[in-house]
């Protein structure tokens, strides 16, 4: 029996400080990883040649590429970020599903929790940061960069 996939939805960030980030779905099977927008795909490729590391001071999650550019995984993208499109939200919720009735899948806590990044409150202003503290949002980039990395290195990502 196939393991089912495990899909998340989260914001890629291509540099790290900007207030740009794409809407992605982090999508992990066994051996192979996934993280494409609606209209870009960022890695599509066997899980081995990537590398990550889950910051957590940043809360978020440092992806490299064997030979490429690194990527930042975050549970919530940036202010100006927009939303997951209605496919990619069908997609997460058609994939979870499957992976919380999957024995395997549902052993690690990505595929027994459904999430769909939405944007912060850092908006790059001066007090935005502190409007993460306030609403919270510092402990929920923490606990969903920690479900995620455990599903990556599970699958075969290295450490970085």
């Amino acid at each position: 029996m196939d393991v089912s996939p495990i899909a998340v939805g989260m914001h890629c960030y291509t540099r790290m400080l900007t207030s740009k980030s794409h809407p992605v779905v982090l999508t992990v099977f066994p051996g192979h990883v996934r993280i494409a927008a609606e209209n870009e795909v960022f890695y599509n490729g066997p899980a081995d040649q990537l590398e990550a590391k889950y910051k957590t001071l940043k809360a978020s999650i440092e992806v490299r590429p064997a030979g490429g550019k690194p990527l930042y995984i975050a549970a919530l993208g940036a202010a100006s970020s927009g939303e997951h499109s209605p496919a990619q939200v069908e997609e997460i919720l058609r994939n979870q599903e499957r992976a919380a009735q999957d024995p395997q899948a549902s052993q690690l806590e990505a595929g027994r929790t459904v999430w769909i990044g939405g944007s912060n409150h850092a908006d790059g202003t001066y007090g935005g940061g502190l409007q993460i503290l306030a609403g919270r949002e510092l402990g929920t980039l923490k606990r969903v960069g920690a479900m995620v990395t455990e599903a990556l290195y599970a699958v075969g990502v290295r450490p970085l």
